[in-house]
């Protein structure tokens, strides 16, 4: 027993030193760190939906999946069960149809608008991936955010933030047909601004300056200098652009006389001190920040002008403004003339050709006589009276053309134009006055208008080359020398018949050429009786004849 005890008390001392030098040792020193790990090898593909599919124990193909995929309509419900000594229960009814996975899907994404083809392409391929398309401008406090799903458009794009002096504006992407990835979407801004210097009285071609918003040009272009003229731009100040813009050339003639009109709101100009030998005159649309509106009565006669520019702030032309300036070949009226006084061009000898715009509505008498070498006029249907002379012994006009807004045609208004072969007068004039085509000696026939009561005194004399005149059943009164030393005048078309001919009055004072004439009456079906007859030619225009001899 004894000796028991003392073995057990020696094991436990060896044990008290091994545990006493195991903690020395501990304590004595640290071990080196380990060696990393290698690399795990990459993990495997992941399965499509339908492979999962096969895993879980279905078979059949791909498309069998998909029908899978689709909910089955309901069972029919089963029969109630027989109520205690009652009649059967009726049948239940059919179970609703389930959602399908796709209709599921829509359910909790709202958003999603493919179809159901494209979701299931999605799902097979892994594809049902929602993406953030962010729209940014420097002019948004926050970004603008949009959502789409993988492949599909982004339908609400939203508009393009303004900015302050922008041009035009878009986004940097325009192309939103498909999206398959995150997107950001900047705003790009065109701030280019566009000044014209723009010169009407030279040759020289516009200049464009392109400035950024807010900018100022420093390489403002010299302008085109004309003798005797004060040039400049109609603006000074460059320093900042914030707009298209155009800036005109004006040209201030020195030596012009201005005088305050209107209340001392607007001028009219006048020669002043400038020299009659004047060649090329510039009329300012502006004097000292006003207007200049109108041409002053006697403004330029007698000046050798050959040049005019009138600008588009004139309103009115006053009479004789340009009488007798004998050197200028032709003059263009601006649009925003609407009244032409009397002889404003009288005596302009040079004067080839003419455009007078619909905005004048009144031109005085005598305006263009004595216009030598004025070929053709086109009257615009603004005017409703052809006055008093206006192209007196305008002796190459070949051609006139008046609308049907004229209702009166003053006495002398073509006298003398002895080059002009025809003239068409519409029905709307109702009173041609005295010798109004005296000595046009060219002119061969004439149609008078069918509401004309008189033919007044001396309207056709010495129109040597008239053969025909087609009259209406309103005329009722001839004047004397209506028709005098009109020597070749052999046939008269009357538009009536011989009892409403023979009640016309026709003075015996230089009208014999009329009365000895063949006249002819109006029958539109070839007359049975007989008789001197006409009608109009298929163009509805043009006098034929039907012949019935006695």
């Amino acid at each position: 027993m004894k000796k028991t005890r003392k073995i057990t008390l020696w094991w436990l001392l060896i044990a008290a030193v091994c545990i006493v030098a195991f903690c020395l040792c501990a304590c004595s020193g640290i071990g080196a760190d380990g060696i990393n790990g290698t690399n795990g090898k990459d993990g495997a593909t992941g399965k499509s939906a339908y492979e999962i599919w096969l895993d879980e124990g279905h078979t059949g193909t791909q498309s069998d999946f998909l029908d899978w995929l689709k909910g089955k309509d309901g069972n029919d419900g089963t029969n109630g069960q027989n109520g205690t000594n009652g009649q059967n229960g009726t049948n239940g009814q059919n179970g609703t149809n389930g959602l399908s996975a796709y209709e599921i899907f829509k359910k909790y994404n709202a958003d999603y608008t493919g179809t159901e083809e494209q979701w299931i392409d999605g799902l097979v391929n892994n594809r049902l991936i929602r993406y953030t398309v962010t729209f940014k401008s420097e002019v948004l406090d926050t970004d603008i955010e949009k959502t789409v799903f993988h492949g599909l458009p982004l339908n609400d794009i939203p508009e393009v933030p303004e900015k302050e002096g922008q041009t035009s504006a878009a986004w940097s992407m325009t192309d939103f047909s498909s999206i398959t990835q995150d997107t950001e979407v900047t705003a790009v801004y065109d701030m280019r601004k566009y000044v014209t210097f723009h010169n009407e009285y030279t040759e020289d071609e516009n200049i464009v300056r392109t400035i950024e918003y807010g900018q100022a040009i420093t390489d403002i272009p010299t302008i085109t200098q004309k003798v005797g003229n004060i040039a400049a731009w109609s603006v000074t100040d460059f320093s900042r652009i914030t707009q298209d813009m155009q800036v005109n050339a004006i040209y201030e003639t020195q030596g012009l006389l201005y005088t305050l009109i209107n209340q001392q709101t607007q001028y009219r100009v006048s020669k002043g001190e400038i020299s009659t030998n004047t060649e090329e005159l510039f009329i300012p649309a502006e004097y000292s920040g006003k207007p200049v509106t109108v041409i002053d009565t006697n403004a330029f006669q007698y000046c050798d002008i050959k040049i005019a520019h009138i600008p588009d702030s004139i309103i009115e032309m006053r009479n004789r403004a340009f009488y007798y300036c004998s050197s200028l070949p032709s003059i263009t009226i601006p649009n925003s003339v609407t009244s032409i006084g009397e002889e404003v061009f009288y005596g302009c000898s040079s004067l080839t050709s003419i455009t007078i715009p619909n905005s004048v509505t009144s031109i005085g008498g005598f305006t263009f006589s004595y216009c030598r070498s004025l070929a053709s006029v086109t009257i615009p249907n603004s005017i409703t009276t052809i006055d008093y002379g206006m192209f007196t012994d305008c002796s190459g006009l070949t051609s006139v053309t008046i609308p049907n807004t004229v209702t009166s045609i003053k006495g002398n208004a073509f006298t003398g134009c002895s080059s002009l072969t025809s003239i068409s007068i519409p029905n709307s004039v109702t009173d041609i006055g005295y010798e109004a085509f005296r000595d046009c000696c060219a002119l061969t026939s004439i149609t008078l208008p069918k509401g004309i009561i008189v033919i007044d005194r001396g309207v056709f004399e010495s129109c040597s080359s008239l053969t025909s005149v087609t009259i209406p059943n309103s005329v009722a009164r001839i004047e004397r020398l209506a028709f005098a030393s009109c020597s070749k005048l052999e046939t008269i078309y009357y538009k009536g018949t011989q009892t409403e001919f023979d009640k016309i009055y026709v003075s015996n004072d230089g009208n014999t050429s009329f009365t000895d004439a063949m006249v002819y009456f109006y029958s539109e079906s070839e007359p049975t009786y007989n008789g001197y007859y006409w009608h109009y030619d298929t163009d509805g225009k043009t006098p034929v004849m039907w012949v019935k001899e006695n």
